[in-house]
């Protein structure tokens, strides 16, 4: 059973600077060997054997080093930034 607003062990781990650097760093491995095989949305179930084949061990870096809400955030945000990328790309081509 789920009870909302209740922090699970993970998100109960001290949020330090420390911890926050080392999220970040695990967060940019992982996204890097996103860009490598050509992923965006690592949401996406159709892109999921692709991930495990490929970052499976950035992957799980980056879900040990990062609070479960930082994780879903992060690659959220992932799919916006390259959305807003290639808006702002399209736009200045009619120029």
């Amino acid at each position: 059973m789920h009870v909302p607003f209740v922090m699970s062990k993970k998100e109960s781990v001290p949020n330090t600077r420390s911890q926050r650097v080392k999220c970040w760093e695990s967060r940019d491995r992982f996204f890097s060997c996103l860009d490598r095989i050509d992923v965006v949305d690592s949401l996406k179930a159709e892109n999921q054997s692709k991930i495990k084949k490929s970052c499976s061990s950035e992957l799980g870096e980056f879900n040990t080093d990062c609070i479960t809400s930082w994780i879903h955030y992060f690659q959220e945000k992932r799919v916006t930034d390259w959305q807003k990328q290639q808006y702002m790309q399209r736009g200045s081509e009619k120029k």
